[in-house]
């Protein structure tokens, strides 16, 4: 069996940890997420132009 790298073992390590810090609870976390972004300075992250789906990019395409 194959090794999971440093890195991978890191990350899990941390998600673990974020996962035990809110209660294995999603909602939860996602509360979290919403209250710091509210109380940051930054801007919301914009939703992508309504023509960028899959289905418009294939309309889009040329056909040679």
């Amino acid at each position: 069996m194959i090794k999971d790298s440093p890195i991978v073992e890191d990350i899990r390590r941390i998600r673990s940890a974020l996962s035990e810090q809110f209660d294995h609870d999603v909602d939860k976390y996602i509360d979290y997420l919403k209250s710091k972004s509210e109380s940051s300075n930054q801007a919301d992250i914009a939703d992508p132009p309504p023509d960028s789906s899959p289905d418009a990019t294939n309309r889009n395409r040329r056909e040679d």
